[in-house]
């Protein structure tokens, strides 16, 4: 296995760790810092918190020391757009399908990182890769102020409340 690929390994198996580690911390600790970082109910919004504040610090530990912006851009373009794959793919399952199963949402989640990685992995050295930083940045700060916001301040919306059976009724005979 070369270096890339392990990087890209490493990198996979921090992000799946902090983020059961958020998790769980979060149930023991529900009323601290924790509540901005990891999800606090089954709600689409919440549980799409996973893929940004655990994606954000695995592409950051697992480039610690390294220069290639490439690869760090590459690397931060998962957590910048996995939010709306999760977003879409959670809304689809719980509000469309009324499937609202943990283990179902954990899984969707790992094979998702898993796939964002390997995509990381094989566009680290094309030219936009290496040009990106920026706007990838950019893009992450939006998501760290939406998640941030939408954590102190819920709006009664359907993405923002737990789904219930009852409340995937509603949502569907609405």
């Amino acid at each position: 296995m070369d270096r890339s690929a392990g990087r890209c390994a490493v990198i996979f198996f921090i992000a799946v760790a902090l983020g059961v580690l958020l998790r769980c911390a979060y149930q023991m600790w529900p009323e601290s810092v924790l509540m901005l970082l990891a999800p606090r109910n089954d709600s689409v919004w919440e549980l799409s918190k996973i893929a940004l504040w655990p994606g954000i610090a695995a592409a950051l530990l697992g480039h610690l020391g390294c220069r290639d912006k490439g690869s760090l851009c590459a690397y931060l373009m998962v957590p910048a757009a996995m939010p709306v794959a999760l977003l879409f793919i959670y809304w689809f399952l719980h509000l469309v399908c009324g499937i609202a199963n943990g283990l179902t949402d954990t899984a969707i989640w790992v094979c998702l990182l898993a796939l964002g990685d390997a995509m990381a992995l094989s566009i680290r050295k094309t030219a936009f890769a290496k040009q990106a930083l920026f706007m990838v940045c950019m893009i992450l700060f939006v998501w760290i102020f939406a998640y941030t916001l939408f954590s102190l301040r819920t709006i009664d919306l359907p993405i923002f409340t737990q789904m219930t059976p009852q409340a995937v009724m509603a949502v569907i005979d609405w």
